[in-house]
């Protein structure tokens, strides 16, 4: 079976922290939290979970099928800054202007060159032979 989706949420959290993994010690630490990522239906809780735990979110790796878009989409909405790879690309094939579209928080994508072929409607070959110029589009 394929895993869930989850949400990476950087921020602080106590060095002892049992979720973060990280070392015993006082004071706080810049971690990563790995949270279960809302199912569909769910993308109203994010703006909660957000508000508790995260400045920024991870998203793409481990997403697929129909679920990917409302949930890509509830994130780039809340106007936190986004790292987005993998099927969190996905709803942009064909309209990567949409990515930046009504957006004023950090947007970062890290496609590799499958990924940013179909984001910009390019064969993988294509992309390779142009990386820097396919890559500043």
């Amino acid at each position: 079976p394929r895993a869930r989706s989850r949400l990476e949420l950087p921020g602080d959290v106590e060095r002892d922290d049992p979720v973060s993994g990280s070392h015993r010690g006082r004071g706080k630490t810049p971690c990563t939290r790995v949270q279960p990522w809302p199912a569909a239906g769910e993308e109203g809780q994010l703006e909660e979970l957000l508000e508790r735990r995260g400045d920024a979110v991870v998203l793409g790796p481990g997403m697929s099928g129909d679920d990917a878009a409302p949930l890509v989409h509830a994130v780039l909405s809340t106007g936190r800054p986004t790292v987005l790879d993998a099927d969190g690309l996905a709803p942009f094939a064909g309209e990567p202007e949409q990515l930046a579209r009504g957006r004023t928080a950090p947007l970062i994508i890290t496609p590799h060159a499958g990924e940013l072929g179909r984001l910009l409607g390019r064969s993988s070959a294509e992309i390779g032979a142009r990386r820097l110029a396919s890559a500043q589009e």
